[in-house]
């Protein structure tokens, strides 16, 4: 449940005496770095400070207005202005007024050759912190508003009916290691296919497992519950969420901290889909100037390999395409007409910094 006003203090004792003890020191670390983002006097979403400056990365489904009120762990109350919204991760970037850096912490980021599975994370959700795990970092994930696919994490942990969308996720060391903001929705072949939450989330309903901003680990996948086979955390349910991968989370801070304050997404211009009849990557589309049209790549090509590895569908080309830095060279090959052709070209990016989203598209594309 949500909190009061009285019971605001969730992050400087209440939520601390629930915690098993072990966590207790990471929450330590933290809290410091966590502003309470509140409405009407009820706790609906948490903020993470990213510089000293007072910027602060919040999950959308937090940030209602152009300005909120928020609180931090010394009980300073701040208001926080929107500068700045990355659509494909369905993060915002947020300043705070009149800013002084001893209120607060500026989070790290967990290492990036550091292990993503079976990890033990501390889960902020609303109601305060509670222990989770980081079950598999390897899912692929696909935001229907920006038909973009993004690599993720997945998270479960125990929680009662809540809102948990922008829960903030971090490690045994206090690192910051993603924000929650995502359903399971249903199964593709050789990938899990996942439902980002976001204001405009197309036709396809996610099944009923908590994350985005349901809660409680409700069964789904024709009633089991995927969190059932998990060691209990506690007496509660389950919520299986997800949160964008540690190389996305990296490259949307560090775009935020820019003076454009813009995130550059790797994307060479393109969407493909599953083919059915044969392993790959049909293509779509062809944006006209991007990339793949300057270097000859067409409509009903069907994409193989990418660099060295084979393409059996389009999560396998969001894979690669996400392992990529805008300016990184690509070389792409496809099948057309039965004829193999090889490509050499220079990845770009799709530069999407604002505050509404792209219209709901289909669910069956990804898009690079």
């Amino acid at each position: 449940m949500l909190l009061s006003a009285v019971s605001v203090g969730w992050c400087l004792s209440n939520g601390l005496q629930a915690l098993p003890k072990q966590d207790e020191p990471v929450w330590q670390i933290a809290k410091n770095s966590v502003a309470m983002i509140m409405r009407q006097g009820v706790v609906t979403g948490e903020a993470v400070l990213i510089d000293k400056s007072g910027l602060f990365l919040a999950n959308q489904s937090a940030i209602s207005t152009p300005n909120v009120q928020a609180r931090m762990a010394d009980g300073t109350n701040i208001v926080l202005d929107w500068r700045a919204t990355d659509v494909p991760t369905q993060t915002v970037l947020l300043q705070a007024e009149e800013w002084a850096p001893e209120h607060g912490t500026v989070v790290t980021l967990r290492p990036p050759s550091a292990k993503l599975a079976k990890l033990p994370v501390l889960v902020v959700l609303p109601s305060g912190p509670v222990r989770g795990e980081l079950v598999d970092g390897n899912v692929v994930g696909y935001l229907s508003s920006s038909k973009r696919s993004f690599p993720l994490g997945e998270v479960r942990f125990e929680a009662s009916t809540q809102s948990v969308a922008g829960a903030l996720l971090f490690d045994e060391g206090g690192h910051l290691v993603g924000l929650l903001n995502a359903t399971l929705a249903t199964q593709e072949p050789q990938s899990k296919f996942v439902h980002i939450a976001g204001p405009k989330s197309g036709s396809m309903p996610p099944i009923s497992l908590g994350g985005g901003n349901g809660g409680g680990g409700s069964p789904g996948n024709n009633g089991k519950n995927i969190a059932g086979n998990m060691n209990q955390f506690g007496p509660a349910d389950f919520t299986t969420g997800y949160t964008v991968g540690p190389e996305v989370l990296r490259r949307v801070v560090s775009g935020f901290l820019s003076p454009t304050h813009k995130v550059l997404h790797p994307a060479i211009g393109i969407q493909c889909k599953y083919d059915p009849l044969t392993p790959g990557a049909l293509i779509t589309l062809v944006k006209d100037g991007s990339p793949a049209a300057l270097a000859g790549i067409q409509v009903g090509d069907l994409i193989v390999r990418m660099d060295e590895r084979p393409i059996k569908n389009q999560f396998d080309f969001a894979q690669v395409i996400e392992a990529k830095d805008v300016g990184d060279s690509l070389t792409i090959t496809v099948m057309r007409f039965a004829t193999s052709h090889t490509f050499n070209l220079t990845v770009g990016t799709i530069q999407k910094a604002q505050v509404v989203p792209d219209p709901a598209i289909s669910k069956s594309e990804t898009g690079g």
